[in-house]
């Protein structure tokens, strides 16, 4: 927690579903705008702060290319909408 509140980050990229979870906790999931599939990407308004979920790139199953990409479209997607014209304005 210390080190976001030092960081202040625009993006947080949380490798893995515990680390995601905890950072909505921090931010106050209620308070976050979901995007894509399963709200893999959160934003908060307030805060001018994406949080992307990816898996964890040590898994065996993940090629480069997926775990690159994955995010990336979510991120792109994100970007194409009203939250996402106002999160590179701020």
């Amino acid at each position: 927690i210390k080190e976001l509140e030092i960081l202040n980050p625009n993006i947080i990229v949380c490798c893995g579903g515990k680390i995601f979870g905890f950072v909505i906790d921090i931010f106050g999931g209620s308070n976050l705008r979901e995007y894509g599939i399963n709200g893999n990407l959160r934003y908060s308004d307030e805060r001018n702060t994406v949080i992307i979920y990816c898996e964890h790139p040590s898994k065996k199953y993940m090629s480069n290319a997926k775990f690159y990409e994955n995010p990336m479209d979510l991120f792109r997607n994100f970007l194409k909408t009203e939250d996402g014209a106002n999160f590179i304005k701020k």
